[in-house]
This record gives structure tokens, C-alpha cells and sequence, in this order.
């Protein structure tokens, strides 16, 4: 059987998210791994080759020298104690060498896995001298992980990022959906379905929360033996959003560049994170490639580490702290209420004051809903100047005389708003008794409409 050496690994360093072995994907679809029983069998001049490969790519770029040392090291003493002598499956193999490895550190980027022989379009790939157009054609289907760009009440713009697509890629979309969020009063990004992707990216959008260039974070590289920094850039098209009140979303399915981001412009003080603690995965991941005559061994590992300039650290297994902790679920809403507060505080037309708190108390509101008894519904009917309030089933209904029925929906003590459309509120008031004795009806522009209950 013949081997074929150190075969070329992918040269672009990537992010990859903890616990998926992502070996990027040939143009006709997603890499396959071969399962037990599928490859031919392998002998012990294949295994200890293998495990020479294994040791070759961990000592040249594994991101912690003297951790690679003692992963090679004991699957060495394994290899030549003959526990893997029985072992003649590739696929049994390399899971059996990925435990032993993964029991002297639990690398969280570490994978080794048994591939099926390359196609020709994967071999030209490795090597460097064919793109795969199905992959830019996937990120453009997916619109480049720009999933949704919305205004919501209070002026607040929305983006809702999945990915972080190469800036080569989408840089137009991202350029785009900026300059739509460009004249919000606040901005929520929504990073808590995002699992990282591409460091261009991150430099192109936090360009635009920042007024000049900022160091954002390094990058040890182990193979090259140094460090390189990422800053943001000096330029980005149309209007940057410097003081500009940015909220982060995230939960635990935010993952390495999305991490990231939120990590530097956190650190920066230019953010509050919003959710759950992130992923916690700070490495660099390379994908290495060796080819045999029947199968190919895929290896990913960490090869490069982040270094804030801020922190001197990363968030690798520990996540980035939110500033603000609640469910993932929760955020959203949470990010809108702190949002609309501070907007509210700053606000100095009275106008703008007014609508920015109908919004707000409107999301409180719903974030703790009140369900009142039938019984307690009667004590609210009644005539209140030119409006009937009476009791249809379970829910309070206003009705002006020759005018429709309008259905109420309770937003708190003695607070309704119109069930179907949040522009009118009406709020009773009670006597020295406890008994509802006065109704004001406000409306979305300001006005409003005090009425006693008639006796």
C-alpha cells in the first residue's frame, strides 16, 4: 500500500466552532466521513504512519508546544505498548488516537476523523489552484448571515447576524444593511444564532461603532512563530455610528468570531452584551490533510491563539461574560427595555420622551403579562362619559355610542391597552373605597380624555 506524504493542508487559518469537526466542503456537497467498516483495512506500518503524521502536524503548529509534546508522546507509548494492534479500521483508529489525545488536554478544537480519497476538485482545492463557487453561491443564498435589518419602536435599529461571512464576499451587504441602521437612535445586533466565520468581518462591522482606528485584538500563530495584530479600519462607506448606543445579543450558540467581536468592542466599553455566556472558543483552527492510498486522514486543530490588548488574554473556555445575564430567550426584549430607558433619559423633546416611554412600558408589559379573573372584569364596566365598558366572556370591551366594540387587553393594575393595536391605553382610577371611579383614555400622540364613572 502506498503512502503518500505530508499531504498540503488548507493554507487560510479559520475559525471553527467548539465541538464540530468543520473540514470545509468540496464543491459537490458536504464532506463525507467514512464510517466503521466502510474503508479497506489498515496495518501496522499504516497505523505507525499515521500516528507520525498525527505527531508531525502537532508539533509543527499545535497552538501549545508542550502540550503537542505530551499528546505525542502518549500515543507514541500506546502506539509501541500495542494497544492499537487489534485496531484495523481506520475510522476505529483515529477515534481511539483522537481520546488518547484529548485525555492529556480536552481540546475543545481537536478532531481527527477518516475520510473517503479525494476527489479531483478536493485535491486542486488543497493545493491552491481551484476556488469553490458553490461556497460564495451558499454564502449569497444565506445573504451572507444577514438574516434580518428592521427598525423597531423607539428608533431602534435590528440586525440580525448568523454569520461572519468573508468581507470579499459581503462586504456590500454588510455596507448595506449599515447604512440602513446608519440614523437609529440605538442599534441591537442579534449574535446569538451565530457560530463565528470570518475575521474581515469583524474588522469591517465594528468599523462602524468605532470613531478611529482601534486595536481590536492579536493573533499568535504558532507555525510562523509570531504575532500579528487586527485593527479596525480607517475608512468604512457611509456613516460611522461612533456614539452611537450599540447592545450585543448572545447565547451560548455564539461561538469563535462571533465571540470575538462581541470580546473586543465589550472590551473597548463600546458595547453592553446582552444574554447568555458565549461559546468559549478563541483559537484559530487549520485543517490538515494526509493522503494514504485508500483513505485520507483529516486532522483539525488550533494553531493560533487570540491576545487582547485590552484583557492580555481571550475567552477561550470561558466565554464572554454578558454585561446584562438572561436567558438567551429573554435578550431581545431586554436589550429594547435598556435601550428605550436610556433613550428615554437622554431625550430632550417631550414628544420624542413620550413615544420613546409608550414603547418602553408597552415591552415591559409584555415581559410580565397579567391575567385577570372574569370576576374581577365587571368592576370595571360601566358608562364613563362618552364610552360603555362592558364584559364580553373573558375580556373588557369599550364601546363609544354608534361606534364599534373594542376589545381590551390588560397591560397592568388597572392598566388596558386596545388588544390589536398598542395606540390607545386606558387606565382607571379608584376611590378612597377601592371602587373604580374615573377612567383616562390617552392616545399615542398625547392627548387625552379623563372621564367619572357615571354613578
Amino acid at each position: 500500500m502506498r503512502l503518500r506524504g505530508s499531504a498540503g493542508f488548507f493554507r487560510r487559518a479559520v475559525f471553527a466552532l467548539s465541538l464540530v469537526f468543520a473540514l470545509a466542503a468540496p464543491a459537490s456537497g458536504q464532506m463525507r466521513f467514512a464510517r466503521p467498516g466502510e474503508l479497506p483495512p489498515i496495518d501496522a506500518a499504516i497505523r505507525a504512519a499515521m500516528v507520525d503524521s498525527l505527531a508531525t502536524a502537532l508539533d509543527s503548529a499545535y497552538v501549545f508546544p508542550d502540550t503537542a509534546r505530551a499528546m505525542i508522546s502518549h500515543v507514541k507509548t500506546r502506539l509501541a505498548s500495542g494497544d492499537y494492534d487489534a485496531m484495523n479500521d481506520p475510522a476505529v483508529f483515529l477515534q481511539a488516537v483522537q481520546d488518547d489525545v484529548l485525555s492529556v488536554y480536552p481540546d475543545k478544537h481537536f478532531r481527527t476523523a477518516a475520510l473517503p480519497p479525494a476527489s479531483p476538485e478536493e485535491t486542486a482545492m488543497a493545493a491552491g489552484r481551484h476556488e469553490d463557487p458553490s461556497g460564495r453561491d451558499r454564502l449569497s443564498q444565506n445573504n451572507f448571515g444577514f438574516r434580518k435589518a428592521e427598525i423597531l419602536p423607539g428608533n431602534i435599529g435590528y440586525l440580525e447576524l448568523t454569520q461572519f461571512a468573508p468581507a470579499d464576499a459581503a462586504g456590500e451587504t454588510a455596507v448595506g444593511a449599515m447604512q440602513m441602521l446608519a440614523h437609529c437612535d440605538a442599534v441591537i445586533m442579534d449574535l446569538r444564532r451565530n457560530g463565528g466565520g470570518d475575521a474581515s468581518m469583524i474588522q469591517l462591522l465594528a468599523s462602524y461603532f468605532l470613531e478611529e482606528p482601534e486595536h481590536l485584538v492579536s493573533w499568535y500563530v504558532r507555525m510562523e512563530n509570531e504575532t500579528k495584530q487586527s485593527w479596525s479600519h480607517a475608512y468604512v462607506p457611509g456613516k460611522r455610528m461612533f456614539e452611537t448606543p450599540l447592545y450585543i445579543l448572545t447565547s451560548g450558540r455564539t461561538g469563535s468570531a462571533a465571540e470575538e467581536f462581541t470580546y473586543d468592542l465589550k472590551n473597548l466599553e463600546r458595547a453592553t452584551v446582552v444574554g447568555e455566556r458565549t461559546g468559549g472558543a478563541a483559537h484559530t483552527v487549520t485543517f490538515w490533510f494526509y493522503d494514504f492510498s485508500s483513505f485520507r486522514m483529516g486532522i483539525q486543530m488550533p494553531t493560533g491563539r487570540a491576545i487582547s490588548p485590552v484583557t492580555k488574554t481571550n475567552w477561550e473556555g470561558t466565554g464572554v461574560e454578558p454585561n446584562i445575564a438572561v436567558p438567551a430567550e429573554r435578550a431581545l426584549a431586554t436589550a429594547q427595555i435598556e435601550a428605550l430607558r436610556a433613550l428615554e433619559e437622554k431625550a430632550e423633546d417631550e414628544e420624542a420622551r413620550r413615544r420613546i416611554s409608550w414603547a418602553r412600558t408597552s415591552l415591559e408589559a409584555e415581559q410580565k403579562p397579567v391575567t385577570l379573573k372574569r370576576s374581577q372584569l365587571p368592576s370595571y364596566a360601566g358608562v364613563y362619559g362618552p364610552r360603555r365598558l362592558s364584559v364580553d366572556g373573558e375580556t373588557l370591551c369599550s364601546q363609544r355610542e354608534g361606534g364599534p366594540r373594542i376589545r381590551l387587553a390588560p397591560m397592568g393594575e388597572d392598566l388596558f391597552k386596545v388588544a390589536d393595536a398598542d395606540d390607545v391605553r386606558f387606565r382607571f382610577a379608584r376611590d378612597e373605597r377601592g371602587r373604580v371611579a374615573k377612567l383616562t383614555v390617552t392616545f399615542l400622540d398625547g392627548r387625552e380624555d379623563v372621564s367619572d364613572r357615571a354613578k
